[in-house]
């Protein structure tokens, strides 16, 4: 009768639900690598440079590994949600489709490059190419863009394997802390700031941070060893599992800061391990 008829549309829309609840957990990424780019007027080069390193992080993700594209503008809250681009208004937040080391056996590789090629590739590249083409801001609140992708839903902490992929010049430049208007500043001291204990405060459970250093003649006498020194160690303390300059792992060589009188024990920062495959970004 038409009591059995509803109830058979009624489980069937009960098993339809459940399928899409299960294909949305299937799609959770096992991996999240978020690009963030300072927007500072690069250079032609700059952009190329930035591109070609961009271009070739999918081929070392793994598949249904995430990456997205934020940028760092003068408002810190622009970094929450990755930036709007022409063909993508919620901005580039993408799976990779597929896993391009196949199984002849099993899989055609033709087959998969394509579908990778076209999902996922050629979209890339467009996106970037209006990313790279955003003009300079007038201040660098590098620290608390981070804060704000830290905070981000779209880079929690309850996925396995975090990637943060930083361009920029790292010539932090706020009210409060500056690295173009005085002499560099201490990683200790700026760990021990406001903004400094409230990235610490965040999950940076095996966080892998890589620091994609654009140089700039005029800042020569800023940009040194000691200023990439300063950077390296300051993720560490807030946390990071490894920090890299580009490809290469730098070692967590320092783990504490002394505390100043009056203050609770310095705080050990994570060791570094060995870089896993799936995490690397070159």
């Amino acid at each position: 009768g038409r009591g059995t008829e509803r109830l058979g549309l009624l489980q069937a829309a009960e098993l339809l639900a459940g399928i899409r609840e299960l294909k949305l957990l299937l799609r959770q990424p096992r991996a999240e690598r978020a690009i963030l780019l300072h927007q500072r007027g690069q250079s032609r080069q700059e952009q190329e440079r930035i591109e070609s390193g961009i271009l070739a992080i999918p081929e070392t993700m793994a598949k249904h590994e995430r990456l997205a594209l934020h940028v760092i503008t003068a408002r810190a809250e622009d970094s929450a949600a990755p930036w709007p681009l022409p063909g993508f208004p919620a901005g580039f937040r993408l799976c990779k489709p597929v896993d391009l080391d196949v199984d002849p056996k099993l899989q055609n590789y033709q087959l998969a490059r394509g579908t990778y090629e076209q999902k996922f590739l050629t979209p890339l590249r467009n996106a970037v190419r209006h990313l790279i083409t955003g003009t300079a801001a007038e201040r660098s609140p590098l620290l608390h863009a981070i804060e704000v992708i830290m905070w981000s839903p779209h880079f929690r902490g309850d996925i396995p394997r975090r990637t943060l992929v930083i361009y920029s010049d790292f010539l932090l430049h706020t009210k409060e802390l500056s690295q173009l208007t005085g002499p560099l500043t201490d990683p200790c001291r700026v760990f021990g700031s406001d903004i400094g204990r409230r990235l610490a405060a965040r999950n940076w459970t095996g966080v892998v941070v890589v620091l994609e250093y654009l140089r700039n003649p005029r800042d020569a006498e800023r940009q040194t060893p000691e200023h990439l020194r300063f950077w390296t160690r300051l993720f560490y303390l807030l946390g990071a599992a490894q920090v890299f300059n580009g490809a290469a792992l730098v070692t967590n060589e320092e783990t504490t800061c002394e505390p100043a009188q009056g203050t609770s024990p310095p705080r050990v920062a994570r060791q570094s391990g060995k870089r896993s495959a799936a995490n690397k970004s070159k």
